[in-house]
């Protein structure tokens, strides 16, 4: 095996330990159901001691850090291997927290600051995860919780709770808040949504399709600002200011 990966379950009650490696000569092993990333046909199943390997053609398909989140949470929540879930519900790259019973989403570019203020508001606010949330749809309620991958400020947190804004994170010298409008938002939260084929038989423009439901779905019922921050905790002023 070239590496290893840690996934938790759904419940939160363990974590199951996905072992990440090449296939030997691109063989598969006997008996291990099969996937598709990116036109390729990867093999899963589970060993002996309950570990659950995924192993995939030798190539820079997992060059990114984030592909293997993408394929980890498409394959194993997304599609329901964990669990038996099937919900409708996204893994967007962004940071997550919890603040006066409300969820908020703060997403953006790579280095646009999720992690800064994920830090900054803590330990007002909690931080369900400064990489990747969970948005799950519920009867036109949008909820969030703790993504699958959890990082050194982030602990093993089974809250669910309602999302209230998105805001998309610029660094600056001054606070602002600014309500996007549809285009806007549209195009910045499409970046930032992680959803991929692992079907053989789906096109990728139905996955498109979807994402722009999503995006459409979400718009008609949770604000989106981009929000222009400095690094200290002030930004939340502006926040407070809109009744939020």
């Amino acid at each position: 095996m070239k590496g290893c990966i840690y996934l938790s379950k759904t419940t939160r009650k363990h974590d199951y330990l996905f072992k990440i490696g090449y296939q030997d000569n691109g063989d598969m092993i006997k008996d291990c159901k099969f996937l598709y990333f990116k036109g390729e046909k990867w093999c899963n199943y589970i060993s002996k001691d309950g570990e659950i390997q995924i192993l995939f053609p030798k190539n820079d398909t997992f060059s990114n850090p984030i592909r293997i989140l993408a394929f980890l949470y498409s394959a194993f929540y997304k599609l329901g291997q964990i669990d038996g879930r099937k919900d409708n519900s996204f893994l967007i790259h962004a940071a997550g927290l919890l603040r006066q019973g409300k969820g908020f989403i703060f997403t953006g570019e790579s280095g646009a600051g999720k992690t800064t203020v994920s830090k900054l508001s803590s330990p007002e606010a909690e931080i369900l995860s400064d990489e990747s949330i969970v948005v799950s749809e519920d009867h036109r309620n949008y909820w969030i919780s703790q993504g699958p991958i959890r990082t050194e400020i982030t602990t093993l947190n089974d809250t669910m709770v309602n999302l209230c804004a998105i805001f998309i994170l610029v660094q600056d010298k001054v606070n602002s808040l600014r309500r996007l409008n549809g285009a806007e938002m549209g195009h910045k939260l499409m970046d930032n949504i992680i959803y991929v084929n692992l079907s053989a038989g789906i096109r990728r423009v139905d996955f498109l399709a979807e994402k722009l439901r999503f995006v459409n779905a979400i718009s008609n019922c949770v604000p989106v600002y981009e929000l222009r921050f400095t690094k200290d905790k002030t930004f939340w002023k502006e926040i407070e200011r809109i009744g939020l």
